[in-house]
């Protein structure tokens, strides 16, 4: 994952992450706000080129055929890239490092919660290993 998203392309993901199904351009945008029919293609080209969405099939809708789209990418994959690009070019470190120091700096009032937490977390990853 290379490429940002544009608001519109992120829209019609969001729609794509929603469904349990591929879906076709006109359900992609009766999903949507703020696409207009005249560029709900232009956005799936897009999407395609960008590798971010697959052509998963088609379907014989009103005497014509509408291929059918599914993300290539999930909505966590996604949202973790963004938290990874933006906390290393902000701070250099870790993503991981700085949401905690964020947290930690939020809820001043509840470290011990904070900390246990992360004990448990720890420990989960521990299991794992073993």
């Amino acid at each position: 994952m290379k490429k940002n998203l544009t608001d519109k392309e992120f829209e019609i993901m969001e729609v794509l992450w929603k469904s349990d199904r591929p879906l076709h351009a006109g359900e992609l945008l009766k999903g949507t706000s703020t696409i207009s029919a005249n560029s709900i293609h232009r956005i799936i080209s897009h999407l395609l080129e960008k590798k971010y969405i697959k052509v998963a099939g088609s379907v014989l809708i009103s005497k014509s055929m509408s291929r059918l789209y599914s993300p290539l990418v999930s909505a966590e994959e996604y949202t973790l890239w963004q938290m990874n690009k933006i906390f290393r070019k902000d701070t250099g470190k870790s993503p991981i490092s700085s949401l905690i120091m964020y947290f930690a700096k939020k809820n001043k009032n509840n470290t011990d919660e904070l900390k246990q937490e992360l004990l448990d977390i720890i420990n989960s990853i521990d299991d794992k290993k073993n």
